[in-house]
């Protein structure tokens, strides 16, 4: 698979993840906001280093999915690791800042 590939696949699956969120399952949102970072992180091993927003934006992706996870050592650890790498566009740093797990999406009335 491509980079292109996983991310497509980790957006998919984040969306399943919503789905699951919304229909009450927050136990298997987790799980799969958990394969989207995962899929995610994929994705970003595969992106050339010149696409540096490109790179950026799967970076704070797969950072978001872990928080939405409630998975905040891995948010944390993607947050390192973006901090760590200069190439990355800046506009990732102030998003990744407070890598907590992040509240669960308000329903949509």
């Amino acid at each position: 698979m491509t980079w292109f590939d996983h991310h497509q696949y980790s957006k998919k699956l984040a969306a399943a993840a919503q789905s699951a969120l919304q229909c009450g399952d927050e136990p298997g949102a987790r799980r799969i906001y958990a394969q989207a970072a995962q899929e995610a992180e994929k994705a970003l091993a595969l992106v050339p280093r010149w696409k540096q927003v490109t790179r950026g934006v799967v970076a704070m992706s797969a950072a978001r999915w872990w928080r939405r996870a409630h998975r905040s050592e891995e948010a944390a650890r993607m947050a390192r690791l973006t901090r760590d790498a200069p190439d990355l566009f800046p506009v990732t740093l102030s998003p990744l800042d407070g890598a907590v797990p992040a509240p669960a999406p308000r329903k949509r009335t």
